[in-house]
């Protein structure tokens, strides 16, 4: 008996919810159990228990619905503009604004998160080391080849032979996955930045979503979010299956050997990639590397 009244008072609260299922139970039991004095008994402390939680409710609630009276005329103004603020979002999601906004604006930095995270699931030898010199980047594997027939975007197809000789930045995302949208800004700003010494960045679309297979909305998403390197679509996992890959985004850093020599997975760290491809581009014979780092955000 004690415990089916503070069963009743424990649910009164969340009445709603979960009563029906306890109620439900209870009368389970009366049927399984049949016919007696207890199965009332139960049903009389379940009801006293939520009845007490509902009463409580009621007093309070009353003393609230009156401080709500009188801030009725106010509140109707701040469920107009909050209404409206909703249809503003809908319109600015609808039209795809938001995408160029979030990888514009990084409101909330959650790469000390993701590499914590990364830390406890990543296989031993693959965290991330400081960038250093790239003699001391290690070899972590090669550049798999890509794969014949897929499509491409903004470059005709790519192979392994055409890029010996050039650093390799491949960038495995999707353009719906907003981390990978928020790093597009570095990845733009490094293509422009070193195109004309050496360095060639490739964006492999592999899609988390059945939309994001369709060639067309790829394209229209490519260029609303200013991505104008070569994109090389992986439709299949192919090319994500070669690099043994789990994440999106994710940065491979291939020398001019065509050798992976550096890896990063999720958003931040973009001084350190920055590093590692200047060091790569020094490595692999070039001059007058332009210095310093990016900074998106300040244009």
């Amino acid at each position: 008996m004690g415990s089916s009244l503070l069963l009743g008072v424990a649910v009164g609260l969340l009445w709603a919810p979960c009563a029906g299922p306890i109620l439900g139970l209870i009368l389970t039991g009366a049927v399984v159990g049949g016919a007696g004095v207890r199965t009332p008994l139960l049903l009389l402390a379940y009801g006293l228990g939520a009845a007490s939680s509902l009463a409580l409710v009621l007093l309070a609630g009353g003393r609230l619905a009156a401080a709500l009276r009188r801030t009725a005329a106010a509140t109707a103004w701040i469920r107009r503009g909050l209404g409206g603020a909703v249809l503003v979002a809908v319109g600015v999601i609808a039209l795809g604004l938001e995408q160029a906004s979030l990888a514009r604006f990084a409101f909330a930095d959650t790469g000390a998160l993701e590499r914590a995270l990364l830390a406890q699931v990543q296989p031993a030898g693959s965290s991330p080391k400081p960038a250093g010199t790239a003699s001391n980047l290690p070899v972590l594997g090669t550049l798999p080849p890509f794969p014949k027939g897929s499509a491409w975007l903004h470059s005709p197809p790519l192979s392994r032979d055409q890029l010996w000789g050039k650093v390799v930045l491949i960038d495995i995302w999707t353009y719906s996955c907003i981390n990978c949208v928020r790093t597009l800004p570095h990845v733009r700003a490094w293509a422009q930045k070193y195109k004309d010494h050496g360095l060639v960045v490739i964006g492999v679309h592999t899609p988390e979503f059945a939309f994001e297979r369709d060639l067309a909305n790829v394209r229209e998403a490519s260029k609303r979010l200013g991505v104008s390197y070569p994109v090389v679509i992986d439709n299949d996992y192919a090319i994500w299956k070669a690099f043994n890959n789990n994440y999106w985004p994710a940065f491979y850093f291939i020398d001019a050997q065509g050798r992976i020599r550096a890896t990063h997975f999720g958003e931040g760290a973009y001084d350190r990639s920055e590093r590692i491809l200047q060091s790569l581009l020094r490595e692999a014979g070039q001059t007058n590397i332009p210095g310093g780092l990016v900074q998106p955000w300040a244009r």
